[in-house]
């Protein structure tokens, strides 16, 4: 099937989805479909897309809503998508997040690579709303990185908060893409697998393209189009149990992607962690 499956995993974002669906109705290319698994929402999402299901007939022949009793994590949404395009032979597929839309010409671009069989993922350039970079794909860092550096993670964004640099090249290979705004060919997916479900959100996008690197694949950002991802980076609200809890699983996510991969380099990030926390708070109060 020479079409595309664009993933989308929601939770609780009733307030934007529509803008994610709106930048797929709006894309020059338009062979593909759209998968949402909604993990157990709770302030009407899954009602909100049905409605506009109902209301618009290019939604209705476009969506299909996968609705999870409970709320599994990023990986799983995303893999009950991966299982439908091996299965039904897309081409590839899109994970998009709730919060991410996309300029016109996303899915035509990530189309063409799709068809290059030494690709096994690719992503646009992705931007904060002002026109930041957030990512343009990531550098994983090594093990004497990790042990000598203060870093709040295991990859980092590549030219992050900068704004783009006009004389970049249309494409280039990179360490590592977010899941935010990822293709993946159906190849790349059945030999390499699906996402380590043990990831409930951050770091299996990490996971993943190295895994896919390992396979043989190669990972591609290309600059010509880009998706803006509504996200703020805040930092850590100890007053907020949301907030708390998000950061709890950012940091048990990078220590489960060292321990799986550098598990030495785990024991040490790990006793690191009170001095890699403090660096972080502090870096973030002089941006705030």
């Amino acid at each position: 099937m020479d079409k595309i499956l664009v993933i989308i995993p929601s939770f609780n974002g009733e307030k934007i989805v529509t803008r994610t669906l709106e930048s797929l109705k709006a894309q020059t290319f338009q062979k593909f479909d759209i998968l949402i698994v909604d993990n157990a929402s709770t302030d009407g999402t899954p009602e909100k897309i049905k409605l506009l299901v109902d209301r618009d007939k290019y939604y209705s022949e476009k969506i299909t809503v996968d609705k999870q009793e409970t709320n599994t994590g990023f990986a799983h949404a995303v893999n009950i998508g991966l299982k439908k395009a091996t299965s039904e032979n897309y081409l590839g597929c899109l994970l998009l997040n709730q919060d991410s839309y996309c300029e016109q010409d996303v899915l035509s671009n990530g189309f063409r690579f799709l068809h290059d069989k030494t690709i096994g993922s690719c992503s646009p350039i992705v931007l904060y709303p002002d026109g930041r970079v957030w990512s343009m794909g990531a550098k994983v860092l090594s093990p004497r990185e990790l042990i000598l550096g203060l870093h709040f993670g295991v990859a980092v964004n590549d030219q992050k908060g900068k704004k783009p640099d006009p004389a970049l090249p249309a494409e280039y290979e990179v360490d590592s893409l977010a899941g935010c705004a990822m293709f993946i060919s159906t190849p790349a997916i059945r030999k390499t697998g699906l996402f380590d479900e043990r990831f409930f959100m951050y770091a299996e996008d990490s996971d993943y393209s190295v895994r896919l690197k390992k396979m043989g694949f190669r990972l591609i950002c290309f600059t010509n189009s880009a998706v803006i991802h509504d996200t703020n980076d805040s930092g850590v609200n100890l007053r907020s149990r949301a907030s708390r809890k998000k950061y709890q699983r950012f940091m048990s996510s990078q220590i489960r992607y060292l321990w799986k991969h550098h598990r030495a380099t785990s024991m040490i990030w790990t006793l690191k962690l009170p001095l890699i926390l403090t660096h972080e708070y502090i870096t973030r109060r002089k941006k705030s």
